[in-house]
């Protein structure tokens, strides 16, 4: 093997181009499909479009099946969750279930409902819950539903538990902050002061911790009622405490010493002729009193600084006593302040909890007296009840009453529910041929509200029962000519991904009524159509839907329907060798004849008639 020849490095590189390329389901446009994806997924939801519906993807291994299932899922899950903001022809609420039989070959159904649960539960939990009884053993569902009532109840009692003792925490906050918070600024205050706070403490005859007293202190001082009553409370450091009576004390004995005194100079004249009068030995005694007299006014002054003297050293022991109190009732105030937001956003909080877990006890015990009721109804032998539940037949059984269940909910408007299911099943080639088709049939009668999308290699399968369990057959066709060329350069320079652009949810294709002219063909082609209502109504409904991709060219594609519909081999074979141009003037059985005279009629031309059976075989189960 020769090696190339080295190269310079590229300047520039294509964009995120890979160098190798998966085989897995595409997500842009490569194939060119977005045009079916478009009119199929307006199909699906539609709100006209009778269900139970099934539709296949039809192609050989490595065709784009799964690209394509993928992406009309896609865009029917953005084109229900457009409409579900306002009024339009389309459903507003549609649940997406994708299954791989590949790996629920076992038992699809099975499978498919609880796929479908958890869709559910993620989007419709009460929807998802209340159908879930539909698929349990009563007896189970009591067990369960008793359980997750005492649960409930449990949590509700935890809760006012909890509730309680925040509650209590917010009563003894003060105490809290005083003597369990290390924390707290008092504490810190208090202990950077300890020995000030204990001097002064043992003055006024405090024994014992010096940090606990003056807690006790700041706590007597912060429980005060009003401000009066906080005056009176710091009003007994001048009495209440030791040194401060004996100050008080001799503060009056100097006042009554002070008023006596003055009251003796006052009436000296007095007091002193009666001691001059009551004895002439007192005479010396009464001369020299009477000498000195204005002493008693210079003591009475004394006295009365003295007994200032007291008051005010009462006054500023006092005072230096409360000054550390009453910062100590500021600190507690701002720790209080703050500890009581915390605790009642807690109590806000434990009661929003008790509120909600009431609520969920009372839910609780409305289920199980539902769990209960359905028990009861099951063991007096109601064949209704007994049909909507869970029991002892298999998980076949269990799925077809979960969806049973499930759309009965959905018919009741006050449920918020999908009013239209999409199961997207894939994977159906790695079963057997029969066991494919049967697993189709079982997953397509599972629910009344629901379009089934299967992806499938027609020739692999019974053709006569292909074509009574699929309504509409779309044909994604083999990649040439210029679809070739584009998904090659898709591959070699991969275009940056856009953002996903909602569908418009407003308007409809299928808004496009048939024309008189348009019923008039399929009255007409009626009898090349079909003989059976199946094939009626198949040629009828793929006209509806294959009429928009074909806008100037419906009356050829009304032929070709009819005979892709209803014609025989040999109706078939013909009709082929005309569009192949094989026999353009051959003389036609008279069925086939009488229909391109009515097509001719309606204006079909040749060239119509190519891009009309182009279309038709589209929607064909041949290929």
């Amino acid at each position: 093997m020769t090696l190339a020849p080295k190269q310079e490095p590229q300047t520039e590189s294509p964009l995120d181009a890979p160098v190798f390329v998966t085989d897995a389901p595409a997500r842009a446009d490569a194939l060119g499909q977005d045009g079916a994806i478009r009119l199929i997924a307006e199909l699906i939801c539609h709100k006209r479009a009778e269900t139970p519906l099934t539709i296949a993807a039809l192609g050989p291994p490595g065709a784009g099946k799964s690209t394509f299932l993928s992406r009309l899922a896609t865009r029917a899950a953005q084109l229900g969750e457009a409409s579900a903001k306002g009024a339009g022809p389309f459903v507003g609420r549609l649940a997406v279930v994708k299954l791989d039989l590949a790996r629920a070959a076992e038992d699809p159904e099975a499978a498919l409902a609880g796929a479908t649960a958890d869709v559910l539960a993620r989007h419709w939990p009460a929807l998802a819950s209340e159908a879930a009884h539909s698929a349990r053993d009563p007896r189970h569902a009591v067990r369960e539903a008793a359980e997750a009532n005492a649960a409930a109840r449990r949590r509700l009692e935890d809760e006012r538990r909890a509730l309680d003792d925040v509650e209590g925490r917010n009563a003894r906050i003060v105490e809290t902050v005083l003597y369990e918070s290390g924390g707290a600024r008092i504490d810190s205050y208090a202990r950077a002061r300890r020995g000030e706070l204990d001097a002064r403490q043992r003055a006024f005859g405090f024994s014992g911790d010096p940090i606990d007293t003056y807690k006790d202190l700041v706590r007597d001082m912060a429980g005060a009622g009003g401000l009066a009553q906080k005056a009176l409370i710091g009003a007994r450091a001048l009495w209440a405490f030791r040194g401060q009576g004996r100050l008080l004390f001799l503060a009056a004995l100097a006042f009554v010493a002070a008023w006596a005194l003055g009251h003796a100079f006052e009436a000296r004249a007095g007091w002193i002729g009666w001691l001059r009068a009551s004895s002439e030995q007192m005479a010396p005694a009464t001369a020299w009193i009477e000498a000195h007299a204005n002493w008693l006014a210079s003591l009475r002054s004394l006295a009365i600084f003295a007994g200032l003297a007291a008051l005010a050293i009462n006054v500023l022991r006092a005072v230096r006593f409360m000054r550390p109190i009453m910062r100590g009732v500021a600190l507690l105030q701002d720790d209080v302040e703050t500890r009581r937001r915390d605790l009642e956003s807690l109590v806000a909080h434990h009661a929003r909890r008790v509120e909600t877990l009431s609520d969920e006890v009372d839910g609780a015990s409305r289920r199980l007296e539902d769990a209960e009721r359905r028990a009861g109804a099951m063991a007096t032998g109601s064949t209704e009840t007994k049909a909507s539940l869970f029991g002892a037949a298999g998980a076949t059984t269990s799925a077809r009453a979960y969806f049973a269940r499930l759309d009965a909910l959905a018919a009741d408007a006050k449920w918020d529910a999908p009013r239209r299911f999409l199961f997207v099943v894939d994977g159906l080639d790695a079963l057997t041929p029969s066991a494919g088709l049967d697993a189709v049939a079982h997953i397509a009668s599972l629910s009344h509200r629901a379009v089934t999308l299967v992806a499938l290699e027609a020739q692999r399968y019974d053709a006569a029962r292909l074509d009574r369990l699929v309504q509409i057959p779309l044909q994604l066709g083999a990649i040439a000519g210029d679809r070739a060329r584009h998904f090659v350069s898709a591959l070699l320079a991969p275009k940056t991904a856009k953002p996903a652009i909602f569908p418009e949810a407003t308007a409809s294709l299928f808004d496009d009524a048939l024309q008189e002219n348009e019923t008039k063909l399929l009255g007409e082609l009626a009898p090349l159509a079909g003989d059976s209502p199946r094939a009626l109504k198949r040629f009828v409904n793929l006209y509806r839907l294959a009429r928009h991709a074909a806008p100037q060219a419906r009356a050829a594609l009304a032929l070709a329907l009819a005979i892709e519909t209803g014609g025989d081999a040999a109706e078939k074979k013909a009709f082929d060798a005309l569009i192949a141009a094989e026999a353009p003037e051959a003389v036609y059985e008279t069925r086939v004849q009488a229909g391109l005279d009515a097509a001719r009629a309606a204006g079909m031309t040749p060239e119509t008639l190519v891009n009309g059976a182009r279309i038709a075989r589209a929607f064909s189960l041949r290929g």
